[in-house]
């Protein structure tokens, strides 16, 4: 996982009328292998979830030439609903205007998501915005994994740790 992008998730919630549960999760860097491999974990992730009628969008502070590319050669990105680029947003991932945004172009409100990210500032990002929050541990944010866990509402080491 790198410094990147962020899927926004929408699930059935049996305890809501409408059955919206949304989660917005970091993604990493486009480059990243485990975010452009098919085989590995992070992309079976978003298939299991797609198949389920979950609605994913990307948030993130990468140019869309950088991500979209790496989506559709590895033909993933009709997984994807929409996104939201920091270009869109006054400020950065350490304020909660990017998932806003994005939670908006889902038909969304922040107490309806939850927000995975690897960086403390975007756990404080979207804290901030009223997101529920969960950590996901990140050798390159390994530094932050303890303060990270104290600020996200839950954390995880692995997005496996979701399909279990």
């Amino acid at each position: 996982m790198g410094y990147g992008e962020a899927i926004l998730l929408e699930s059935p919630d049996p305890s809501k009328p409408d059955g919206v549960f949304t989660a917005l999760i970091d993604g990493g860097s486009a480059e990243n292998s485990e975010f452009a491999d098919r085989s590995s974990g992070r992309v079976r992730i978003e298939e299991y979830l797609k198949k389920r009628g979950i609605k994913i969008g990307i948030a993130t502070s990468c140019e869309p030439q950088m991500f979209l590319p790496a989506l559709e050669r590895n033909g993933i990105l009709d997984l994807f609903e929409s996104y939201t680029t920091v270009r869109e947003v006054p400020r950065g991932k350490e304020f909660p205007d990017i998932y806003e945004r994005q939670a908006e172009k889902m038909g969304l409100l922040p107490e309806e998501c939850a927000v995975f990210e690897d960086i403390l500032k975007a756990v404080q990002g979207a804290n901030a915005g009223g997101f529920y929050t969960v950590g996901v541990y990140d050798a390159h944010s390994k530094d932050e994994w303890e303060e990270i866990q104290r600020h996200a509402d839950s954390f995880i080491y692995s997005y496996k740790e979701l399909i279990r």
